[in-house]
């Protein structure tokens, strides 16, 4: 049986999508181990080995594991194949859940993206799609099935069962409060837990928030640990709580006769764990630091010194007044430290542990001081430090990658911009928002010179597709030894600042010299539309003193860019923006049609059809003209098409047609109904539309009545709106000639 398939994967939580063609066969069955390699397309054509371990089910459900060994990466993968369609393979999307992988080895900052499935040429996988922005050599990217994956199946068991000693947290809500529930050894051990609790108050958290909690073991009531003996908020009791295959919550209240309430009861691989991030991290990183050596209730108590600490450091640093705040490469290198801010509906200030790294990035024509700003250990910003009238100002450069901080990792928002200053030992550094919000605190920010962590080290050395370049070794390895930059360093950063004045300088005059030509191009044409305007006025006059000798029921010539093309003559007058001109013409037509029509009725002529051939005295060409050009525009001159165009709906209504033989007997019917046409132009032509939209400007009625009108003669109503069609055919909507035109048209209404 030969298949064939596609495998789609895209970053740290993408879709793997895997199609099959099978001849013969109604399943396919992907089960088995594959390896191979993808390689790409393009001058910088990457190679790297990929190797896939997967289970099918009867159903059709698929999981399985990802590896990624060029990048020491493990994704778990599942998803369903399809059944065949009438001109489509079966095929299988697969999500990539999760990585097995920690932080600290980069596997979600990896953007790459496969297209997976089996060729038509054996039992082998085809890889196709892109991997890190460049497009995979499909015919070069195969996976076949391997034998034995021992070593690779005890490594996914070691890292599962990692995974479930990993920390956990998740929130329900108890009574009139928030729990949330942090395992720090995972659901491998569910009966030691802590718990936070925020109190619920009419306008969302009330005043008592993380208020913390400790359970030790099956059946033994929750310890409130907390100084504030006020915010004691849970009532006595404690959690039962199982974690083999679901996850069920259930609060036991202390008493005879309460009733237990299950507040949790769900399937454990299908729950989504929010990373721990603030309070929750830092509790956890205590617990990492002395599990070993303390207690529950020990090591909270630990917390809460270090907590109260790093809050009272904080609050001493912001106060004082550092003594370098002038911008300066010295500022470059790696710091640790926090974040401490507030939100609108919480009471009190919240603290992040955060890390910083600056260094000097660019390319030749752009150097600038770049870096990344990351909280706790999870996610981080892209920042810039900023020459502001010589002050150093931190602000985000909103670069779209991924794991990028956002409010579904944390609750800090990054403010406008952060003044930065320093100490004279330039190991001390203060980050202060300013009031920029009346309803929320200014943020602050304490750090101390120290090596990156290891989360920052992992983003410094790995490429996520941001626009600017990492720090060199030089620069990373005076970060890892907490050195401050010295004068060579300062002087490659002067010199690197000096040569992108001096190119972006260049670069500002090369633009300025094109601006000036340009001007010097519109001048030109200004000044040739000029002399066209006063020789143009000079006819005028020429034909104004002409028109006493020759009346209005004589047409005037009229020269201008539309010589040659059908109504020249009115279509030039409108580009001429001759009011009065305009109205000649159109008297010259109407009076010319009424007579027309006053000729055809002849000795059948009387006061009812004298009245009738006047009525068209009424016409003006223009409405007609505009009309045409209105209806048209979208089709025609679409690309001038304004960004944000009027919409008009115009409704057209076509009545009932009944045929009849000469007896009177109905032969045919031909049902009517209601039009509804959409039309779009620019809003300079807002109004003109709203007046001429619902005319028909070659309609049936008006033909006939034009051709009896003029006898079999020409129609320069008729002729000019063939003009029109001509116009957009012989010139472009943005030349000059149609900009001048469109000007006067609208004029004219």
């Amino acid at each position: 049986m030969e298949c064939a398939g596609y495998l789609r994967r895209c970053g740290a939580l993408s879709l793997l999508m895997m199609s099959y063609v099978c001849f013969g066969a109604q399943d396919v069955d992907v089960s088995g181990n594959w390896q191979g390699e993808i390689q790409t397309l393009g001058a910088k054509s990457l190679q790297k080995p990929v190797a896939l371990l997967l289970e099918q089910t009867a159903d059709g459900k698929v999981k399985g594991y990802a590896f990624y060994d060029a990048d020491s990466c493990i994704f778990t993968v599942e998803g369903q194949v399809s059944a065949p369609g009438r001109n489509a393979p079966s095929r299988a999307d697969l999500l990539e859940k999760s990585a097995l992988t920690g932080a600290l080895d980069g596997c979600q900052h990896q953007r790459v993206a496969y297209a997976l499935g089996l060729s038509l040429a054996g039992d082998k996988l085809k890889v196709e799609g892109n991997h890190l922005g460049q497009m995979i050599n499909a015919e070069k990217s195969l996976l076949t099935r391997q034998g034995d994956f021992s070593d690779r199946s005890e490594l996914v068991a070691r890292l599962v069962e990692k995974e479930k000693r990993a920390p956990k947290q998740l929130q329900v809500v108890l009574n009139t409060s928030v729990v949330r529930f942090l395992f720090p050894a995972g659901y491998a051990s569910p009966q030691h837990f802590y718990v936070l609790a925020d109190q619920i108050g009419p306008r969302g958290v009330g005043e008592c928030t993380n208020s913390l909690y400790y359970q030790d073991g099956v059946g033994n009531n929750i310890s409130y640990l907390s100084e504030n003996p006020q915010c004691d908020i849970l009532p006595a009791g404690h959690f039962d709580i199982s974690a083999e295959g679901n996850l069920k919550i259930t609060w036991q209240p202390q008493g005879a006769n309460a009733s237990a309430r299950v507040l949790l009861d769900q399937d454990v691989s299908q729950m989504h764990h929010k990373p721990l991030t603030g309070f929750m991290w830092q509790l956890q990183d205590v617990y990492n630091r002395y599990r070993d050596s303390h207690t529950l209730a020990q090591i909270a108590s630990t917390f809460l010194d270090l907590r109260q600490s790093a809050l009272a450091q904080v609050d001493e640093v912001v106060a004082k007044e550092l003594a370098v705040s002038q911008y300066s490469p010295t500022f470059m290198g790696a710091w640790q430290g926090y974040i401490r801010f507030s939100q609108r509906n919480r009471p009190e200030q919240q603290l992040e542990q955060a890390a910083l790294a600056l260094w000097l990035s660019g390319s030749d024509e752009r150097s600038e001081i770049l870096g990344y700003l990351t909280l706790s250990e999870r996610c981080f910003f892209t920042i810039r430090l900023k020459n502001n009238n010589g002050a150093a100002v931190l602000s985000n450069r909103n670069e779209r990658l991924q794991n990028i901080c956002n409010k579904d990792q944390v609750n800090f928002v990054f403010p406008r911009s952060f003044f930065v200053s320093m100490n004279a030992g330039h190991n001390l550094l203060k980050l202060d928002s300013g009031t920029q919000n009346r309803r929320v605190k200014p943020s602050h920010g304490v750090f101390q010179r120290k090596k990156p962590t290891p989360y920052l080290m992992s983003l410094l050395e790995s490429e996520q597709g941001q626009r600017f370049a990492l720090p060199n070794e030089t620069m990373k390895t005076l970060m890892i030894a907490e050195q401050v930059p010295d004068d060579t360093l300062e002087k490659q950063h002067d010199q690197k600042m000096q040569d992108s004045a001096e190119l972006l300088a260049q670069k500002a005059e090369q633009i300025r010299i094109q601006e000036a030509e340009a001007k010097q191009r519109e001048w030109a044409r200004l000044k040739k539309e000029r002399e066209y305007r006063a020789a143009a006025r000079q006819a005028k006059l020429g034909r104004t003193a002409d028109s006493r000798e020759v009346g209005d029921d004589q047409l005037p010539e009229v020269t201008g860019p539309f010589d040659g093309l059908p109504g020249a003559a009115f279509l030039n007058a409108v580009y001429q923006g001759d009011r009065t001109l305009v109205q000649r013409i159109n008297r010259a037509y109407t009076n010319k049609q009424a007579a027309g029509l006053k000729t055809f009725f002849g000795s059948y002529a009387n006061k009812m059809t004298d009245a009738t051939a006047d009525m068209y005295k009424l016409v003006r060409i223009e409405d007609s003209v505009a009309a045409k050009y209105l209806f048209e525009y979208e089709k025609r001159y679409g690309r001038c098409l304004s960004e944000s165009p009027a919409t008009f709906y115009v409704t057209g209504y076509q009545p009932d047609m009944v045929v009849t033989n000469l007896l009177g007997v109905e032969i045919a019917r031909h049902y009517g109904g209601v039009t509804q046409t959409k039309y779009q132009v620019n809003p300079e032509f807002t109004g003109v539309f709203q007046k001429v939209g619902k005319m028909q400007p070659q309609g049936v009625a008006a033909s006939i009545t034009g051709l009896l009108a003029s006898q079999g003669g020409e129609d320069l109503r008729k002729l000019s709106l063939n003009g029109v069609a001509q116009i957009f055919s012989q010139f472009s909507c943005d030349s000059p000639e149609i900009r001048t035109f469109e000007r006067n048209l609208i004029a004219l209404f």
